[in-house]
């Protein structure tokens, strides 16, 4: 298939230049409105191969003034998961507060998968604003674990057994 190969050899090229302004022209791209969802996953999928340095033109990207480049930047951070996290936390240093803030709600996005990034920050003796922001994601990582794991149980379907299971658990006597 001739797109498949266009796709792989644009892939390759990515990889081996690795130039953060062309990557960052691949995310201005994604932001807009009118490009068809395949060429978008495509996009998605080619800076996500990039690792490190997808990553880090997805974070240049969070810093823009654009909203739709910064929706973008951080839905593809929130694909790519734990390999962006230790970025993600180092960059919880931006001076640019609507930054900050972006970035604390993709780590919380991110969930369990960003708390070794974050304990290491809140020991970082070096920066106490860092630690303390890390500690608020942290917080509401485990609120929201906790709200899911809530909605799991009242949502749950249980079955007869598992009822009548718990209820002998809880007062064998009844039954």
């Amino acid at each position: 298939n001739l797109d498949d190969g266009v796709r792989k050899s644009a892939l390759k090229e990515l990889n081996e230049t690795a130039n953060p302004q062309t990557l960052y022209r691949l995310i201005k791209v994604l932001s807009y409105q009118n490009i068809p969802d395949i060429q978008r996953a495509y996009a998605f999928e080619a800076i996500k191969t990039l690792g490190e340095h997808g990553t880090k033109a997805l974070i240049v990207g969070l810093e823009s003034p654009g909203e739709p480049i910064r929706q973008i930047s951080a839905q593809g951070l929130i694909k790519i998961g734990k390999p962006a996290c230790n970025s993600l936390v180092e960059n919880l240093r931006s001076e640019d507060p609507i930054t900050r803030q972006v970035i604390a709600n993709i780590l919380i996005e991110i969930g369990k998968p960003a708390v070794q990034a974050l304990n290491q920050a809140i020991w970082d003796e070096r920066d106490s604003e860092l630690s303390g922001l890390a500690k608020a994601v942290l917080y509401n990582i485990d609120n929201l674990e906790a709200q899911k794991a809530h909605q799991n149980l009242y949502f749950r379907y249980v079955t007869w057994p598992e009822i009548k299971k718990w209820a002998q658990a809880l007062a064998p006597s009844y039954l």
